[in-house]
């Protein structure tokens, strides 16, 4: 069983072994976890320079579609030269990274299968998309009093929105905001710009595609609502039988406790039970 991951944003795959080192140590023996580390520099995620040396690393710093694009290059190169995984397993941005990347797979070859037969994603950020054409849908006939709502950056403006560009871009602003203690950016720093640069939330609203693959979905009971409710966005992209929630009791971090991560390495073998069952 071979196991690709992604670790989260100002964090490393150093970092990344550390927070899953006691689901690596319970997990049999014949599992192999691989662990992809971002190639863009940025600020520590809180706390980790205290026991973690710089530099540390993210998939994408402005969020925007060619940075989003490099990781999911950076993820496809990965996966062929070091792969082929069973699975993947993402942690925040990682996870973010992994679903945008399936879901934009899914877009261009509706008929190919995925690279992965699974996915464990935890504390997910949105997903981003890179398809021009996606961006386009979402911004491209916004009117010029519209631009000027979306760079005001201000709740009140960004209701004004029509529709689903404002569904997609109040669940972005939100997670904007829940990560700049991670980023140190506001909102003006993803808003205020060119439209075509401006991060498009792939959403289950405006984007069709579902995915069948088998997924579990963990998250914190402390975690931040933003960061909550981007995992609860993301399991719509699923297939309603292939899911499970494992909700443990810490933050924004992977079960390290014994007890917890035994119940949550039972929810990935369920999930990579499922993955290996016959389809029709």
């Amino acid at each position: 069983m071979r196991i690709l991951c992604l670790h989260g944003h100002g964090t490393g795959s150093e970092v990344m072994k550390y927070q899953m080192s006691a689901l690596a140590k319970a997990a049999d023996a014949s599992w192999e976890f691989h662990y992809l580390c971002g190639e863009e520099i940025c600020p520590p995620a809180p706390g980790i320079e205290i026991n973690f040396p710089e530099p540390y690393f993210c998939y994408s710093r402005n969020f925007g579609p060619e940075s989003e694009d490099a990781a999911h290059a950076l993820l496809e190169e990965t996966i062929a030269e070091k792969g082929p995984f069973d699975g993947a397993f993402g942690f925040s941005q990682g996870a973010s990274i992994l679903v945008s990347y399936l879901i934009e797979q899914k877009m261009a070859h509706p008929n190919n299968n995925l690279p992965f037969q699974f996915v464990i994603l935890c504390s997910t950020t949105v997903p981003l998309a890179t398809n021009p054409e996606y961006n386009q849908r979402l911004l491209g006939s916004l009117t010029s009093q519209d631009e000027l709502h979306i760079r005001s950056c201000r709740d009140e403006e960004i209701a004004r929105l029509p529709g689903v560009t404002r569904t997609a871009t109040a669940s972005l602003i939100s997670i904007i905001d829940a990560v700049e203690p991670i980023t140190l950016k506001p909102r003006s720093y993803y808003l205020d710009r060119p439209l075509r640069e401006i991060p498009s939330v792939l959403h289950p609203d405006v984007c069709e595609v579902r995915l069948a693959l088998p997924a579990l979905h963990v998250r914190g009971k402390t975690e931040l609502s933003a960061i909550r409710e981007s995992g609860m966005l993301v399991q719509k992209f699923f297939e309603t039988g292939k899911q499970r929630v494992f909700e443990h009791t810490s933050g924004h971090d992977v079960p390290r406790s014994g007890p917890e991560a035994r119940q949550m390495l039972s929810a990935m073998e369920w999930v990579i039970a499922q993955s290996q069952l016959p389809s029709y």
